[in-house]
């Protein structure tokens, strides 16, 4: 499974609120979350369209996922897909606890709501400034039927070539890309709306500095339940995209940047979970470079292969990778700036494999960096040109089968975000 870029429906949480400005907080050197520090409160809401409004300066929420050609809703009708405040959840304080672990004395909801019927969703999000419990960003997300045996209108997405899609609407530009047959739930911090964090620019003299400039990026996370069937997985992230500032192009009348998206899970629960397989991927349309696997502990390392070859993509310094429910924990992991050009060029070479028209070139031990230009742009080496885009918590739950006629299966995941930080740093190794 992977984390996408490709959502046609965006929530973000409006700007209206004075509180909202300090939701999160990006300098040259850091990126921080903290609900507590910043004042993050329950906050309103409003519905953002990427494609004919400019970004969201704070925290976007996005329900990836469709809508059950079955269940009756259609899109036809006026009205939001998401609203504030879903009846059945803000009755229930113990209910969304139970399910995030987050304190509900002061918290705002929202959920997917068909605007034809006025069904709600069962996945949802929320934001709380708890003076009782744990303050944050808790997620839910559930695939197949309910407790009840009632199945929500808004699932998984079908691949394209399955016939169940017919008819059915997928708020994604691709139904065929690895996230078919997975509802994804994320909470964005656009960092490039409130600054320019950049990642390796912390100073560095003497010698091993291309080991010693470093990303590190740590966070205090916990999951309040999770269920699996046998061929279901789940997932909860912690995720970051950088960009090259110096580098863009022009692709169909519009300026792009190649973005590599780097995403360790904190759970990974089910069916292919317990490996330390990395996945990779690489989007030629959008320019999106994917990496993402479990963590380790101990300072041990995440390796990416591509072709035989390998390099450590992040060492991981607090708790590895779990397979359960767990309370607030501390995630904690970094990359240095050498082992993230090593990146590039693995990441490179794979793109150079799946798209000719970037005119790879055989590398040489003399130039073994000879392509990462063509995937990452001019200056893609120097580590101040390398800015951080977004910050992301994200759940994902894979379930091809809740739909299943003879033996429909129910997979969900929920809990919650309290704090996450990414600093510059040089390490004194």
């Amino acid at each position: 499974m992977t984390i996408r870029s490709l959502f046609a429906i965006l929530l973000c949480l409006s700007t209206a609120a004075p509180a909202l400005a300090q939701s999160f907080e990006v300098t040259e050197s850091r990126f921080r979350f903290d609900p507590h520090e910043n004042g993050f409160g329950p906050l309103p809401l409003k519905l953002w369209n990427p494609t004919s409004a400019p970004p969201p300066r704070d925290i976007a929420l996005y329900f990836s996922g469709f809508i059950d050609p079955n269940s009756g809703c259609t899109t036809t009708a006026n009205g939001n897909l998401f609203e504030e405040n879903p009846p059945a959840i803000n009755n229930d304080a113990d209910y969304v606890d139970h399910m995030t672990g987050l304190g509900q004395d002061n918290a705002v909801s929202w959920s997917p709501k068909c605007p034809s019927n006025g069904r709600w969703g069962s996945s949802f999000a929320t934001t709380s400034l708890s003076k009782k419990g744990t303050s944050g960003i808790g997620l839910y997300t559930h695939t197949g039927p309910q407790k009840d045996g009632t199945v929500a209108f808004f699932q998984p997405r079908y691949k394209s070539t399955d016939p169940k899609a017919a008819g059915a609407t997928q708020n994604s530009a691709k139904a065929d890309l690895p996230s078919a047959n997975i509802q994804g739930l994320y909470a964005n911090f656009p960092t490039a709306t409130k600054g320019k964090m950049l990642p390796f620019s912390s100073p560095c003299t003497g010698p091993d500095c291309d080991d010693r400039i470093r990303l590190r990026a740590w966070a205090d996370q916990s999951v309040a339940t999770v269920a699996n069937s046998a061929q279901s997985q789940t997932q909860q992230k912690m995720a970051m995209v950088l960009v090259n500032l110096a580098s863009s192009s022009m692709k169909n009348g519009v300026q792009v940047q190649s973005r590599l998206e780097i995403t360790p899970y904190t759970l990974c629960a089910g069916i292919n979970c317990g490996s330390d397989k990395v996945n990779a991927s690489f989007d030629g349309a959008t320019q999106v470079y994917f990496v993402g696997g479990p963590m380790k502990s101990g300072g041990s390392a995440t390796i990416l292969t591509i072709e035989n070859e390998s390099t450590p993509v992040w060492e991981s310094y607090g708790m590895s990778t779990l397979n359960r429910p767990f309370d607030t924990t501390r995630f904690h992991y970094e990359i240095s700036w050498k082992n993230f050009k090593e990146t590039l060029r693995l990441m490179t070479k794979m793109a150079c494999k799946r798209e000719p028209a970037l005119g790879c070139v055989v590398p040489t031990k003399a130039n073994p960096y000879a392509n990462v230009e063509k995937a990452f742009g001019a200056g893609w080496d120097v580590p101040t040109n390398w800015a951080l885009r977004v910050v992301r918590f994200g759940q994902e739950v894979a379930n091809p089968a809740w739909d299943n006629k003879a033996k429909p299966s129910t997979a969900y995941i929920g809990g919650n975000l309290s704090l996450f930080q990414v600093d510059a740093i040089t390490s004194r190794r």
